[in-house]
């Protein structure tokens, strides 16, 4: 392993995302669902196979008790504090627009800075994940703003959680953009994948309208390549932009 041995970790919703910081860039990358997650013996078999991490910096969305159980381990394995990242006023070449800077999710502060190092022009960052989330990143680094929608699998159980329907047949396998399901649960997983699309294509037009000019696009996330498949226009997809983002952080604090 080269670099400085920095463990750099993505917790969202559902599942946490690694990878190592090295100078070539990131490496060993990889992802797991939290939940029920022996979060020890993981970072002893699966991150302390590679290395015994000098820094752990994260990002995490998932609540206080999973990052409690994370910096037990990690003091518990290697005596390392993760350094857990949250969003600031200014940093980075990136300006939040929320009133209550600290509020903006880590995960979102950190994919503004990574797509900042992508392109200096107007950008939509969105992200598919458990929660879907439309960030505007003026082109002077200015954070306008965003907006939250529940994800594709969000949306799916919440209408069989609170309906009769029966779930069994909602699955997460492909299906084309067309109004004719023909069963329950492809009706259920097309309108799940109709309304973020739309709203997708919509946030994007009104940025677009608003500002008089088009702008640079940004996806990523679980689920952006399902979604990508259906939006018109050009998006860059960035898989790992939230890593992006903690590796710029980790690198400017080491």
């Amino acid at each position: 392993m080269t670099g400085d041995n920095t463990l750099l970790l993505d917790i969202g919703n559902t599942r946490i995302k690694w990878a190592w910081l090295s100078t070539a860039g990131l490496e060993h990358t990889g992802s797991v669902v939290h939940a029920g997650l022996d979060l020890r013996a993981h970072a002893r078999t699966v991150w302390g196979a590679v290395a015994t991490p000098a820094r752990i910096v994260a990002s995490n969305v998932a609540g206080a008790e999973v990052q409690a159980r994370l910096s037990e381990v990690t003091v518990a394995l290697w005596a390392r504090e993760p350094e857990f990242i949250s969003a600031q006023a200014n940093a980075f070449g990136v300006v939040s627009g929320y009133t209550t800077p600290a509020q903006l999710g880590a995960d979102r502060w950190l994919a503004l800075i990574a797509a900042r190092s992508h392109t200096t022009d107007t950008v939509c960052v969105i992200d598919c994940g458990t929660a879907i989330t439309i960030d505007t990143l003026m082109d002077d680094g200015y954070h306008a703003g965003g907006l939250i929608l529940p994800g594709l699998g969000l949306m799916q159980r919440a209408l069989c959680d609170h309906t009769q329907l029966i779930a069994t047949d909602v699955t997460q396998a492909p299906c084309p953009l067309t109004p004719y399901a023909r069963s329950t649960g492809a009706a259920v997983q097309l309108g799940a994948l109709y309304a973020v699309v739309g709203a997708i294509e919509r946030a994007v037009a009104d940025t677009e309208a608003a500002l008089g000019t088009e702008v640079s696009r940004i996806i990523t996330g679980g689920d952006a390549q399902a979604v990508l498949a259906h939006l018109s226009g050009h998006y860059q997809h960035q898989p790992d932009l939230v890593l992006q983002g903690l590796a710029i952080v980790a690198g400017e604090r080491s």
